[in-house]
């Protein structure tokens, strides 16, 4: 079909207009140098990149970390304001938050608080109470569509959405998940930068494991970097997950024990609080099977110490400083030096 010049004119125009409205360049005017037909990014961005400054703090800019910035600073006025409200429920909000930045308090209570939470992990006995412990840790903490979030140290991975083919009704979509880097190339590329981030890694968690107060830490580091390895190798791929036509998968929670047996899912479900849900979406159908397998095959201290390590990661941030510090040297940005 042929598309006349006027046509072509106005939809350009059109163009530079949703640009300069979604862009940075909501901050700055085109940059009257370059000519849109010769560099169209250019004539949109290039003023603000000339005049834009990096906040000290970051690594990165731009309108996303502006209105990042901008939620952040109306949320802190909500909570500032829930701490003078009458209502016991909003102050808590307000001492929540509060609590969190008490860092003498924290340190005070050194890893006592903590010490709570991984006794349950440490008194796991058989496979039924390791399938309640990961049923017990799921959260919606995933989002494949709208933030392209696949990442979740978690087992797997839970997101609550319209079903791909039912959007009349929301529906729970299972995730691959169990990973502490970024996804399964991490661990099986056998690239040196790869092995050198592997080792990073693994010194990580036995650095998690002496500053919790655990012993042997490099054996247990060394046992929950193999099992990550061994779910990595069910994971799909970063492409294959993009791939919405692959995760329109309709289980009925009846499958579970068929498809992806080696697991109590049944248990799992119950522990998650989906015990009443009887349809899923199983978005990695692979890794769902691969983990299961694994829970049944895999030794129970291996798992063991795979739960007390991603539950001490998780809260990293509300312990002493020593693991936050910890933590935050740990993240992928800072183990490459990029």
């Amino acid at each position: 079909m042929q598309v006349h010049t006027p046509f072509r004119r106005n939809l350009f125009k059109a163009a530079i207009a949703l640009a300069l409205c979604a862009g940075p360049l909501a901050h700055a005017a085109p940059d009257p140098a370059l000519r849109p037909g010769d560099d169209f990014f250019g004539y949109v961005n290039g003023d603000w990149l000339k005049t834009v400054q990096i906040p000290a703090d970051r690594s990165r800019w731009g309108i996303a970390g502006e209105l990042a910035e901008l939620n952040n600073q109306r949320l802190l006025k909500l909570i500032e304001e829930a701490g003078r409200n009458a209502s016991a429920e909003a102050r808590m909000v307000a001492d929540f938050y509060h609590t969190s930045f008490d860092e003498a308090a924290i340190e005070a209570q050194g890893l006592a608080p903590l010490q709570k939470v991984l006794a349950p992990l440490a008194a796991i006995q058989d496979k039924a109470q390791l399938t309640r412990a990961l049923g017990a840790s799921l959260r919606a903490d995933v989002d494949p569509l709208n933030a392209t979030n696949f990442n979740t140290e978690n087992l797997f991975g839970l997101w609550i959405a319209q079903g791909l083919t039912d959007p009349a009704h929301n529906t729970a979509y299972l995730l691959q998940g169990g990973l502490g880097m970024p996804d399964r190339a991490y661990y099986l590329d056998d690239k040196p930068a790869m092995q050198t981030l592997r080792d990073k890694y693994q010194a990580h968690i036995a650095a998690v494991f002496r500053l919790a107060g655990l012993d042997q830490a490099e054996a247990r580091a060394a046992r929950v970097l193999a099992l990550e390895t061994k779910i990595a190798r069910s994971h799909a791929s970063r492409e294959d997950s993009a791939d919405i036509q692959k995760a329109n998968n309709n289980w009925k929670a009846s499958d579970f024990a068929s498809k992806a047996p080696g697991m109590d899912w049944k248990l799992f479900l119950q522990s998650a609080g989906l015990g009443q849900q009887q349809k899923f979406i199983a978005y990695h159908p692979g890794a769902l099977r691969g983990a299961a397998a694994l829970v049944g095959s895999e030794p129970l201290e291996a798992w063991k110490d795979f739960l007390a390590f991603h539950t001490i990661n998780h809260l990293s941030t509300a312990l002493p400083k020593a693991l936050a510090d910890q933590h935050f040297e740990s993240e992928p940005e800072n183990r490459t030096g990029t």
